[in-house]
């Protein structure tokens, strides 16, 4: 039995992915949907963020520290949404000029 490849989307495409119903990853090309973590798996993530972030702001570090919702792109074709990702002050201003303006410019294309 034969198996038709699967299409490898880019990294763009992927951007342009609905996922409203799901949480998904980009792993070489493919769109990966992720499971949702377990209760235990959640109470961890929410005391790390909650230590972290009193941590940064206790002690005015040029950080921002966000639960999840953020894709890291690490490769080429690959996009990953990690539990936690703290970012310096500077990418995260950074990161958001770059999607206000990939926003607008896609709002032109129609």
């Amino acid at each position: 039995m034969t198996q038709t490849p699967v299409r490898k989307v880019t990294f763009a495409e992927f951007l342009d992915y609905d996922a409203a119903d799901h949480r998904i990853e980009l792993e070489n090309g493919e769109i990966i949907t992720m499971p949702t973590g377990s209760p235990l798996h959640i109470a961890i993530i929410r005391f790390l963020f909650t230590t972290l972030e009193n941590e940064i702001k206790g002690n005015h570090l040029p950080f921002e520290i966000f639960p999840g919702g953020i894709g890291v792109r690490t490769g080429l074709r690959t996009s990953r949404e990690p539990d936690l990702c703290i970012l310096h002050r500077e990418d995260w201003d950074a990161l958001r000029k770059q999607n206000l303006l990939r926003r607008s410019s896609n709002a032109h294309r129609f």
